[in-house]
């Protein structure tokens, strides 16, 4: 019996060497892991610092385009230019000068802001106008290329109006020509 006994000692020996072997093995397998997947999550952190950095940048660049116009003049049309654009735009919308109350040009144009961009707005009253006819006047008076768009729309029933079906309207438009204009020093 002693030899066997001498041989689970043995055998006892060999395994707890085995077994501990096999627990330092797994130990450094799980530490490589660990280490492995920090790395990547702090890749992943700094690509997300890096992604947050940027839509900060893009936020900054759209508040500061907002307050850019999209389109301007490289100078203010003359009262002239802008008197047949207003013609122009009557005749397309099928309305006839006599529904012209008044157009008003501007007294002087107004700085945007701290901008070297001017705003020339025109006033144009109109009298017995359908919406229809106002849709179409206030689109054919929009001129992306020449800075000159509708800002402002202001619509009355007029004090002749019948009751009943009565679908004409007083209007009020703004026509605004937005130019280029830097300020001299």
């Amino acid at each position: 019996m002693s030899v066997f006994r001498g041989w689970t000692k043995l055998e006892s020996a060999k395994t707890g060497r085995w077994v501990a072997g096999g627990i330092v093995l797994l130990t450094v397998v799980a530490a490589v892991q660990t280490f492995f997947a920090y790395v990547a999550s702090r890749q992943q952190v700094l690509r997300a610092e890096e992604r947050a950095a940027r839509v900060t940048q893009v936020a900054a660049e759209i508040r500061r385009l907002r307050e850019v116009p999209t389109f301007a003049a490289v100078g203010a049309d003359s009262q002239r230019s802008i008197a047949r654009r207003i013609e122009e735009a009557l005749r397309e919308s099928g309305l006839s000068e006599d529904r012209v109350l008044r157009i008003q040009p501007p007294n002087q144009p107004y700085r945007l802001g701290n901008s070297p961009y001017q705003v020339y707005p025109t006033r144009i009253e109109l009298q017995n106008v359908t919406l229809p006819q106002l849709v179409d006047f206030a689109y054919a008076l929009h001129d992306a290329s020449k800075g000159l768009t509708v800002t402002d729309l202001r619509l009355w029933v007029p004090r002749s109006a019948s009751g009943v079906g009565a679908e004409r309207w007083s209007v009020e438009v703004t026509l605004t020509q937005l130019a280029f204009s830097p300020k001299t020093r």
